[in-house]
């Protein structure tokens, strides 16, 4: 396995730096973004969708979803029509 020569807390500033958020926050991002194109384009379940987009616990998926978008995941649904 090839290591890189520098240490974690640089290649977490030369991310946050260039993407603009930490990695956790742009995975979060990403996994809300993704959650609301399913809940967009399929019939399933709040509750499938968070785990489908890596969150295993349902009250913390609505909980970000709702500071990200401003609605809960069914109001968010709901809006579309």
């Amino acid at each position: 396995m090839d290591q890189v020569s520098c240490s974690e807390s640089v290649l977490l500033r030369s991310f946050k730096k260039t993407v603009g958020v930490s990695p956790m926050r742009y995975l979060i991002n990403y996994r809300i973004e993704k959650a609301g194109v399913l809940l967009l384009s399929t019939t399933s379940k709040s509750c499938d969708i968070a785990i489908q987009c890596g969150f295993n616990d349902f009250s913390y998926f609505t909980k970000l979803f709702h500071k990200k978008k401003g609605k809960t995941p069914i109001e968010y649904r709901n809006a579309k029509d």
